[in-house]
């Protein structure tokens, strides 16, 4: 099909809005893109729900992808993709009235994230939005295992499909220009003892950082001259918890202080900074931008991420032992084969 009218939803309320608190935005713009750069001349519209005018976009306007309000695009809209935000029930009703369909498009672990809301949070107002309005219910393949049948039965959509995952380069290029960061922000060899840095965003279960820390423990216990920091960031609500303060003081890399504990930044910068290996770990989550971009700036990446087992230094789900030695070989093999990860990362890339 050809020449059609194409909506995304996000969700903006202020002018150049951060894209690193999550990855929604970016999620929304790589979509866009894509289909923008499609051969079949697809027309692309951003939908802001908030219905506001924003003149400075997250994505910047060196690029042609404006947002537009509901009553600017209303009445030409033949496929929404509800991505960075639900819309409302009357909008959706309207442009079903009219033939449009509707595509309910999900990136994130919904199925935990809700188990956590009903068990830990217990919130005086909930919201949950699983309309049946849907045409068609999209997912991401990490996310298949946990939330297929979860969104077909909650969204009653009798054709779910699980859909590439779409990455793109453009804001780390963007962050490593802006800041004019050295070596155009890639990762350059260094001599021991090495700094490892822990991304997890620690605001769910999925991505925590307890697995990437018990690894670098555990290398650090055979040898205390193969790295001499340990950032683990996104910590400021977990580190002030009591319970993990007391499981961290277990652990030599803590007792020793060479683990702290730090607050949200943006990854090209932290990297280029403070960065020499990252250490990650994941439950049922398989590919993320951060794995992407890390190993797009050519940092050896300590992974259990199965989707890219290809690439980076992989262990097997929760091993903890395994991940310690592939975070020795990245601490003293790396620098030596750089030129063949560079390579395998690079088609891993390409896909997507």
């Amino acid at each position: 099909m050809k020449n059609i009218n194409i909506g995304i939803t996000i969700s903006i309320d202020k002018e150049n809005q951060i894209v690193w608190n999550n990855g929604i935005t970016q999620n929304v713009f790589n979509l866009a893109k894509l289909l923008k750069n499609s051969k079949n001349n697809y027309n692309v519209y951003i939908l802001n729900v908030k219905n506001v005018d924003i003149n400075v976009l997250p994505w910047g306007n060196d690029i042609d992808l404006k947002c537009y309000k509901y009553e600017d695009i209303k009445d030409s809209i033949n496929v929404l993709i509800m991505l960075g935000s639900q819309i409302y029930l009357d909008w959706a009703e309207y442009l079903k009235s009219r033939g449009s369909k509707i595509i309910s498009y999900h990136c994130g672990s919904n199925y935990v994230v809700d188990m956590e809301q009903v068990m830990y949070k217990n919130e005086e107002n909930p919201n949950p939005m699983y309309l049946n309005i849907y045409d068609e219910t999209w997912i991401i393949p990490q996310n298949e295992k946990m939330n297929y049948y979860y969104f077909k039965t909650m969204e009653r959509t009798n054709v779910i499909r699980t859909i590439p995952f779409v990455w793109d380069s453009y804001f780390i290029d963007r962050v490593v220009r802006e800041n004019n960061l050295p070596n155009n922000g890639r990762y350059k060899p260094k001599d021991l003892p090495k700094r490892l840095s822990i991304l997890e965003p620690n605001i769910d279960v999925v991505k925590y950082c307890m697995y990437p820390i018990l690894i670098c423990e555990e290398l650090y216990r055979k040898d205390k001259t193969l790295f001499k920091n340990l950032y683990v960031t996104n910590t400021d609500q977990v580190k002030v918890n009591k319970y993990f303060i007391k499981l961290m003081n277990h652990l030599d890399v803590v007792k020793d202080k060479v683990a702290t504990f730090e607050s949200r930044y943006i990854t090209p910068w932290f990297l280029n900074t403070y960065t020499d290996v990252v250490v990650s770990h994941q439950w049922e989550n398989p590919l993320n931008y951060a794995y992407l971009d890390t190993l797009y700036l050519g940092y050896p990446l300590v992974h259990n991420a199965h989707m890219i087992k290809d690439v980076g230094y992989y262990y097997e789900d929760n091993n903890v032992e395994q991940g310690a030695e592939m975070l020795w070989y990245a601490l003293t093999q790396h620098d030596k084969n750089m030129d063949e990860y560079n390579f395998k990362t690079q088609k891993i890339l390409k896909k997507y």
